[in-house]
């Protein structure tokens, strides 16, 4: 039986925070999690971390861009 995949928050933040500081990344990830409607945790499943990775695609700049990435590195997995 295949292990279900967890994608962990510290990840999410871990692309930010070099950027936009830890708590501004942790900011922007509350709002994006709010957005998805997805309560917030330690860890994700695949499909929720995608579910995220699509909301922050939907930022502008660099945001967007790191969520695609983030998005492209979750698929894989």
């Amino acid at each position: 039986m295949k292990e279900e995949v967890k994608i962990p928050l510290k990840e999410f933040i871990d692309c930010f925070k070099e950027s936009m500081g830890v708590e501004g990344a942790q900011q922007l990830l509350k709002q994006t999690l709010q957005k998805a409607n997805i309560a917030p945790k330690s860890e994700f499943t695949k499909e929720e971390a995608l579910k995220i990775c699509r909301e922050l695609k939907q930022y502008s700049g660099f945001v967007g861009i790191i969520g695609g990435i983030l998005n492209s590195r979750i698929l894989i997995r």
